[in-house]
Parts: structure tokens; sequence; C-alpha cells
């Protein structure tokens, strides 16, 4: 297959098929195929594989195009992927080989799983997904009963954690498993195997005490609630981190966990990092439940104001992000617009729903907290192109996903530390930019009505009303 200038992309690669309009590469022939509308000259609605000499889209008939690209068993307009029939059909000739549970049919429960495959937007992810052999191992165990189909039996399987992971999420997707936290599972799993770094006896046990009846009980509570472990989880991992390095630096100085006192803690802090206050915590129940025999305590670091960007840096850099002719992608663009408009957590960002936008007539507004913020119009046509284009949403794993950020994972939105890099990306620093949000929203808005909208308590509000110079009094004044 000869390299040559593809028509439509212009880049110089491995040509799938020639058209009335030129030489077509694959990934261009592909996008193609899975385009259905509205032809621009006949109005049918049709596969629009096509393109009129203005490049607007067209349906074969009117393109010239003679190949035929009908299945010969769904009857639809698709990619032909083998034997005249679509890459769809295929993928589902190819599941139910994988899925047969030795009698030709695929098991009851497995049969949602089955179709949800099939649905994904984009078939062809599914058929190269399917080629690895880890993928092909696990769901041949699953369907002839080699593999229990529940959390533990995924949880025996030696293949790679992802591949697992994701069958296991797409399981839960369809119905097939039960829900599980599995940021909680994997933190409980991996503590056995951080506590074995630690020597001795006695203080493993101390530290694994402390994580059942501390840290494990608050996070298995959030999860009985249906409430995000994510947060937790990333704190209690670098604490135990922590915990552990404060023990081994303990042993290293020729003292232990149990003669630890205010001069080794002092010297602990002042010769390392920040992040060494993480075990405060630790440390003071270990105080109080006389694991450490004297009275002593990690003070806390002095708090220190984050300077906020200026209000002309963050209009300049509203002016850029809403702008819709910019070139980067929209998932973080809205996530640093709701930042820089209205000082929103990460977490908070991530966790929004689809169902938490409202529109009303010419108005939309957003759910941050307990009551509706009102989003600006160019700021309203960002949310509205993000839930009907969002991202991961063309494979199984969130074809119907309720996050107005879906994640990669089945029924999970974006990652924390995704969304946060994606958002550095773009120039904002997001603790600057949520200050300089904050502290212009208090000097137009009742601190009692901010809390509802944006979710901060009274405190918060409050410590960014002084910094911001103008005190409640002032408020009668400007807006009297």
């Amino acid at each position: 297959m000869k390299k040559r200038d593809c028509a439509r992309c212009g880049t110089h690669r491995h040509i799938r098929h020639g058209f009335p309009d030129g030489p077509i590469c694959t990934t261009c022939f592909q996008q193609a195929t899975n385009t259905h509308g509205a032809c621009h000259q006949c109005g049918a609605q049709r596969m629009l594989i096509g393109r009129s000499p203005n490049g607007d889209p067209l349906c074969r008939d009117c393109a010239g195009i003679a190949v035929d690209f009908r299945c010969s068993r769904c009857g639809h307009e698709a990619e032909i992927y083998r034997k005249h029939t679509c890459i769809r059909c295929c993928l589902r000739d190819d599941l139910a080989h994988l899925l047969d549970d030795g009698t030709g049919t695929t098991p009851p429960p497995l049969r949602p799983f089955l179709e949800s495959l099939v649905n994904m937007q984009r078939p062809r992810s599914g058929v190269t997904w399917m080629r690895r052999p880890a993928v092909q191992n696990l769901l041949t165990g699953l369907a002839d009963g080699t593999i229990e189909l529940s959390h533990h039996g995924l949880d025996q399987r030696p293949e790679h954690i992802k591949t697992v992971g994701h069958i296991r999420e797409l399981l839960v997707a369809s119905s097939a498993l039960p829900a599980r936290d599995t940021t909680l599972h994997r933190f409980e799993t991996d503590i056995a195997s951080k506590l074995e770094a630690i020597d001795e006896a006695t203080e493993r046990s101390v530290v694994k005490s402390y994580l059942t009846w501390t840290r494990l009980r608050h996070l298995r509570s959030l999860a009985a609630d249906r409430r995000s472990t994510e947060a937790g989880v990333r704190y209690a991992r670098q604490e135990l981190t922590v915990t552990i390095n404060l023990i081994e630096w303990l042993h290293a100085t020729d003292s232990c966990l149990a003669e630890c006192d205010q001069t080794l803690l002092d010297r602990w802090i002042v010769t390392g990092p920040s992040t060494r206050r993480r075990c405060a915590t630790f440390v003071a129940w270990a105080v109080n439940h006389h694991h450490i025999t004297n009275d002593c305590q990690i003070p806390q670091a002095a708090r220190t104001a984050t300077a906020p960007l200026s209000e002309d840096k963050r209009i300049e850099l509203l002016r850029r992000l809403i702008d819709p002719t910019a070139d980067q992608q929209l998932a973080p663009r809205l996530a640093a617009v709701l930042i820089l408009l209205y000082g929103p957590t990460i977490d908070t960002i991530r966790h929004l729903r689809v169902a938490d936008v409202t529109a009303d007539g010419d108005d939309t507004t957003i759910l941050l907290a307990t009551d509706p913020a009102l989003v600006p119009p160019r700021v309203a046509t960002m949310i509205t192109s993000q839930i009907a284009h969002g991202q991961n949403m063309a494979t199984a794993a969130n074809p119907t996903s309720p996050w107005l950020f879906p994640g990669q994972r089945a029924g999970h939105p974006i990652t924390y530390q995704q969304l946060l890099d994606r958002i550095h990306e773009l120039g904002p620093n997001v603790r600057p930019a949520r200050s300089a949000a904050l502290r212009e929203l208090v000097l137009t808005i009742p601190a009692p009505v901010l809390t509802t909208i944006l979710g901060y308590t009274a405190a918060t509000l409050d410590r960014h009303v002084s910094q911001s110079g103008t005190p409640w009094l002032a408020y009668a004044t400007r807006h009297g």
C-alpha cells in the first residue's frame, strides 16, 4: 500500500480508498464511516462518506461513490469489516464467540454486558480491545464458569490490574456485578504490602490499628453513602507513606515510635519537606492511645494566603478560554472557566452531573452546592457543547455517562489528577484562580447567599472578605 497525500487531511500516509474527491487515508475513512446525518445535497439521513468540492458532507450516491457500504446483515450503512458485514455486526459475532458458555449461547448475566459493548459509539475500539489475549482469556473464563462472576473471582486473576479493572467496571455498568468502590478497595489491598516496610511487629500493629479505626472507618462510611472516597484515599496514602518514613527515621536515630518526644518530632519536621506534617493526626492518635509514651505533637503549619490573580489577569484568561476559536479541548477550558467564575474545587467540578445543569428559556444554571448559580450565555453554550460532545463517550465505558466531565473508567468522572493537569496546561494555576474568583464574588454578593451557591463555609468566605480589604459594612454603602 503506497503512501500519498490524503485529499481530506493533507497528511502523507497510507491510502485506504480512492473517492471522487481524491485519495483518502485510513483515519479519514474511518471518521467518514462513523459520520451520519443529513446529506448536504439530497437531505437524506445517511452515512456521510462523501465530500462536495466545497467540503460539504454528502451521502454515497450524491458523492458518486460506487462502493456499497450497506451491511448484508443489519442493512445499515457503516464500515464494512469482513464478508460484506459491518464492523458492529462483526463485533457482535466475536463477542458471542468469546462469551459462549459451551451451549452456543451467552449466559444470561452477561447478555447486558455483551449488548453494552456492541452498542458502543465506535465499535472499532471494541474490536481492537478484544484482540488482547488477556481480554480474551477473561471473557472466555467468565462465560464458561472457570472464572467466578464476582468481585472476588476477578480479584484472583493474574492479568494486569488495569485489564481486570476495566472489565470489572464494564460488568458493574451493565449490572452484571454490584457496584464497589474500587479506589477504596485498592487502598485496602495495598495496605498489607505497605506495612511490610515496618520491621517492628508492634509498630506495624499500631499503624494498622490507626488505619483501621480512623482512616478506613471514615472512608468506608463515605463509600456506604455512595460519596466519593478519592480525595480521602489520596490523603490516607500520603499519610501512610509519611508515617512509615517517620518510624524508619526514628530507628535511624536509635529511637522508636514509643520513645518519640517533642525534640525528635521538631528535628523530623525541620529537616525534611513540608509533607512530613501529614502524619500529625497519627501522632496525636498514638499519644492519646499511649503508643507514644511522651506528650508531643506535630505543630500545625502557619497558614499562608495564596496570592490571587489580578482582576485584569482573571478577565484576560476568561476571554481567552471562552473564545470559541480556541484550539484547546473543550472540557479543560470549561473547567478552568468555572473556576475563574465561581472558585469551586477540582473535586466539585469533576463530580458535576449533567442533571446539575438546567436550561429555562434564555437562562442556564449550574448546581455547585445547594442553590443553582446563573451561567453567562457564552459559558452556557460551552456547557451545552460539552454535554453533547463530551470526551470518553465513544466506547463502552461511558456511552450514557451522567457526568459532565466523563472519565475513561466506566461509570466514573474524570480523575482529579487528569483534570488538574489539563487545566494547568491551559495556563491558570488553580489556587490563585479560585482565590481571585472568590474575592471578586464576596465584593458583590452577601456571604449567606454565596454559602448556598458555592458550598463554602461562612468562615472561608469571611476570610476572603477580610483579605479583599472590603468589610461587610461597606456592602450596604455600595449596594444600598
